[in-house]
């Protein structure tokens, strides 16, 4: 009986052990009180980060210090001899301090092999917050699902710094369950109906303010302001704040507003949309106004300001995020100028004015030749130039699209690259994995690439949410030098380039433009802007070029310079052309399904080449070179 007794005694401890820890749905996954803590935490590569395990009235903590260097993402990673089976819980949390002089963003992410959840929180010097990473979401976004089950490693960064940075984090825990979903405490910005952001109807929802001292009233269906004469620039005016904290208007490419000159004199506004005391987080238009007249004046994205990364110089203006409008007095104003506004709408942007030179020659004169002229003249992919596939299997681990070669097409003068919904194997092939949407991916690997020269391709993007078209380009070297994958590293010279790079989500008017090099692990590196605004022309395509010499890149659209890069790292080997769709990772995994299929088109590619670049010796790196590094 004592026998049964005891091992009744046994059962029902650990019964209720178990229970109290289902109960609490908690689990202490890093324990900086246990000792073998300290040998699964390594620093990631190049980061000038300094920690130390420290005691607190709460037990360990850990202790970081990060002083600027080259690491773009300075951190820790801790890894444990065996993944962590988490795939009860829903989360991870930290509690992380700001400890320095200067505000820090923190990230938590959470590796699954290839698959990553993570999450970040801004803290001020002093502040603590409890920092939680769900699984599946990626920075508060739904993202492709990260297998709880085999964590094989946890990161704790910060972004690239420009000054010492401290902060230190307690023990990291597991919680909550499976279906739980990060919260979502941003505040929604506000779409204008029909682009409308300011009317007669809208007065009730409007904060508006006149500002340093300029008349305010509202009367005739118009806000009257008298703006006051000879002004400091940009502060005497009208400023007008939705009731949200941001409008959204990426739908639209412009905005327009409508002002009469209710005065007797002859005067100059300046209309702005964007945060106007910090000067690459704007755009304004002056116009001068006479006396009795109504104009509308167009404010047209357009005039964000190129990205020169050696003058780190570049445009923050977010039509996404719109934080307010405003009308201003120009400071050569002599007299007080009194204006009536009538009505600001977000609108389609105007067609863009082409010139002459574009698609017949290089933007800059020199000895150039042409060296690749596809039109898509006829019905079907000239598979001399073009694979309608990539050089390997795939698809990503973290993208939602599978690729088909049926659906790239040439019609009417255009290779289309159709994206639907079609659920299915890689290429059709049972042996490659699933997706449930299906796009095309265009390569001209081992049929056509090029070393330097000016590239230009003519594009019509597709608009429905989910998707992420592109013009790019990959290194290639002669099959002598190694496998297909040695032959195409970023590393030894080479680079991605990517030409022109829409998220749909961005709304119709704007891309990226980027450089990565040095691989796409720890090593990478990477730079760019990704508000590049245009407007199509008048049949709705863009052309989209690039201008790469030694140690320069000039990124042109329209036939207008948007960036430009001078570096010695940038790529000296030849690359080859890629046009694709992708879907999930950066593009997001919300998918319009309504507006599929879409297509992409292209309606040319045009690449010369200068007689002096092509007259340079070629001497790449040597593959021992790669292998050194590894």
């Amino acid at each position: 009986m004592a026998y049964i007794w005891m091992n009744s005694v046994i059962f029902l401890t650990a019964f209720w052990s178990c229970l109290a820890v289902w109960a609490a749905d908690e689990q202490t996954v890093v324990d900086f009180e246990q000792e073998k803590t300290a040998s699964m935490i390594s620093v990631q590569a190049n980061s000038t980060l300094r920690y130390e395990l420290q005691n607190s009235g709460n037990g360990k903590i850990l202790s970081m210090t990060v002083s600027p260097g080259v690491a773009n993402y300075p951190g820790i990673i801790i890894k444990p001899q065996q993944a962590w089976d988490l795939s009860r819980f829903g989360y991870l949390s930290m509690k992380v301090t700001n400890t320095g002089k200067a505000p820090v963003s923190v990230a938590l992410r959470a590796d699954s092999g290839s698959q990553w959840s993570g999450n970040q929180a801004y803290l001020a010097p002093g502040k603590t917050v409890i920092l939680q990473t769900h699984f599946g979401y990626k920075f508060g976004k739904l993202s492709n699902k990260c297998d709880q089950s085999k964590i094989n490693q946890i990161l704790v960064f910060i972004g690239k710094p420009k000054e010492e940075l401290s902060f230190q984090i307690e023990n990291i825990i597991a919680g909550g369950t499976p279906e739980d979903k990060p919260a979502d405490n941003t505040v929604k910005p506000e779409l204008p109906v029909n682009g409308v952001m300011v009317s007669a109807e809208s007065t009730a929802a409007l904060k508006v303010n006149g500002a340093d001292g300029s008349a305010l009233s509202f009367g005739d269906n118009a806000y009257t302001v008298t703006l006051p004469a000879n002004p400091e620039y940009m502060k005497n005016g009208l400023t007008i704040l939705p009731v949200k904290k941001n409008w959204d208007i990426r739908k639209y490419g412009a905005i327009s507003f409508e002002i009469s000159n209710i005065g007797s004199s002859e005067g100059t506004v300046i209309c702005s949309a964007g945060t106007v005391n910090s000067s690459d987080r704007y755009l304004s238009i002056k116009e001068t106004i006479k006396a009795g007249e109504r104009k509308s004046i167009l404010l047209p994205f357009t005039l964000a300001p190129g990205w020169n990364a050696n003058l780190k110089t570049a445009s923050h203006f977010d039509s996404t995020m719109m934080p307010q409008i405003g009308i201003y007095a120009a400071p050569e104003n002599k007299e007080p100028l009194k204006i009536a506004l009538h009505k600001v709408t977000a609108v389609a942007a105007p067609p863009a004015v082409l010139p002459d030179w574009l698609g017949k020659r290089p933007p800059v004169p020199g000895n150039w030749h042409q060296t690749l002229n596809e039109n898509f003249d006829g019905d079907s992919l000239n598979k001399s130039l073009w694979t309608p596939r990539l050089h390997w299997d795939g698809p990503p681990n973290n993208e939602i699209q599978r690729y088909l070669e049926e659906n790239i097409t040439v019609k009417d003068g255009c290779m289309v690259i159709k994206s639907e919904r079609n659920p299915g194997h890689q290429y059709n092939n049972p042996k490659l994995p699933t997706r449930d949407y299906a796009t095309g991916a265009v390569t001209s690997i081992e049929k056509w690439s090029q070393r330097y020269g000016y590239f230009e391709a003519r594009m019509k993007q597709p608009k429905a949410l989910g998707l992420w078209p592109a013009f790019w380009t990959m290194p290639i070297r002669e099959a002598s030098f190694g496998n297909i994958w040695q032959r195409n590293t970023t590393k030894l010279g080479g680079m991605e380039f990517d030409i022109f790079e829409h998220l749909t989500r961005f709304g119709p008017y704007r891309y990226n433009i980027a450089c990565h090099w040095d691989g796409y692990e720890k090593e990478h590196k990477f730079i760019g802007d990704d508000k590049i605004y245009f407007a199509p022309d008048k049949e709705g395509f863009v052309t989209a070029g690039m201008l790469w010499g030694p140690g320069k890149l000039e990124w042109f659209c329209n036939g207008n310079k948007v960036g430009e890069w001078q570096n010695e790292r940038i790529a000296n080997v030849p690359a080859y052309i890629l046009f694709t769709i992708q879907m999930g990772s950066w593009s997001g995994y919300e998918v319009d399904d309504k507006a599929l299929p879409d297509y992409f088109l292209i309606d040319y590619v045009r690449v010369w080449q200068l007689q002096e670049w092509e007259a340079l010796p070629y001497n790449p790196e040597p593959l021992s070179n790669l292998r050194k590094s590894q």
